[in-house]
């Protein structure tokens, strides 16, 4: 029989206040970062990015949204010394992002969703809950935020975050277009968060489209495990076209009004520096964002790429209401 790791055992999540999370599921490529910025500029939100990916990425070195190593970073510093106390900081690191890898990634994800809140099953698995709680509740402390957005998308780390008490989750399942998916990683783009930038993308389409087909199935499971009033699909199509609309649709399902926003006009917002983990380039940028849909798709992706996303993820496709023909479209600005 397998052993349901206990609070008699010492290994239950700490923590006996309720705090709100708001994590983005979905595919990459998809338009999580921008929507994570724009929350993040809300009163009582703080943007944390891709938060899954803390562990490696102060392993690799890498830089937040505001430019500075994540260790070095004005905020991230201290969750870091909050939350993991007086731990050599390299060796945790390489302890929970290792322990991620055994036991929270894609393939974990239906092991995740079987179990109960505050059930774990090991003590390798209580023992990273325990570490995610502590660095949330570290952000929370730190940041004063009421709302923590976290844009990491990957099903398994969001089906972990169901299991852990005193959590309040609301999820995002944001989808685009495959074939526009396809053809933005498809393409090549620089990222600085590091010394020497490095280069992201260049993905065979056929694998997109397959990477696609598997997060969004598994997003709409996890939503399926959560309660519905807690959970909202959004299209990236929609939400490009009203995202103020879109924005208030999310805030009034948390439950935490701003008092103002940061959109200069119905499509156009004001961005400024969000201390991300991780995600897509266009997290370090700041000033006024005008967010048009990016249907370069159309005109750039070949026939044969186009036609096997489509034959991948066909019934999907239709499931979330995007037509198999399509005709030519404005090429735009926000990828």
């Amino acid at each position: 029989m397998e052993r349901v790791v206990t609070e008699a055992h010492g290994s239950h999540v700490p923590g006996n206040r309720s705090l709100k999370v708001l994590y983005i599921l979905g595919s990459s490529r998809s338009g999580s970062t921008i929507l994570d910025s724009i929350l993040g500029e809300l009163n009582g939100y703080f943007s944390a990015g891709e938060l899954r990916f803390i562990w490696r990425r102060l392993l690799e070195k890498r830089r937040c949204g505001c430019g500075q190593p994540l260790e070095d970073c004005e905020v991230w510093s201290q969750v870091l010394l909050k939350g993991v106390a007086d731990q050599d900081l390299s060796e945790t690191a390489r302890r929970n992002y290792k322990r991620q890898q055994r036991n929270v990634s894609t393939k974990h994800t239906a092991g995740l969703l079987r179990r109960r809140v505050g059930e774990f099953g090991s003590d390798e698995l209580a023992t990273y809950a325990r570490a995610t709680a502590s660095l949330y509740r570290a952000v929370a402390d730190v940041t004063g935020a009421k709302v923590i957005v976290d844009s990491s998308k990957r099903i398994s780390d969001g089906a972990l975050l169901r299991l852990l008490p005193g959590f309040e989750l609301y999820f995002v399942h944001l989808v685009r277009d495959p074939r526009a998916v396809a053809n933005s990683r498809r393409r090549t783009k620089i990222n600085p968060d590091r010394e020497v930038p490095g280069e992201m993308g260049g993905k065979n389409p056929a694998g997109s489209a397959f990477q696609w087909a598997v997060g969004n199935l598994g997003a709409d499971a996890v939503r399926r495990k959560h309660p519905r009033s807690r959970s909202l699909l959004v299209r990236y199509e929609d939400f490009v076209k009203q995202p103020r609309g879109i924005v208030e649709q999310i805030t009034d399902m948390v439950g935490v009004t701003p008092d103002s926003t940061p959109f200069a006009s119905d499509t156009s917002v004001r961005l400024g520096v969000h201390h991300t983990v991780s995600g897509n380039p266009i997290r370090f940028n700041t000033g006024t964002v005008d967010l048009i849909e990016d249907n370069r798709w159309l005109a750039e992706l070949a026939p044969f790429d186009r036609a096997v996303t489509t034959a991948l993820t066909l019934p999907q496709m239709l499931a979330y209401h995007y037509p198999v023909r399509l005709g030519k479209g404005a090429t735009t600005r926000v990828a």
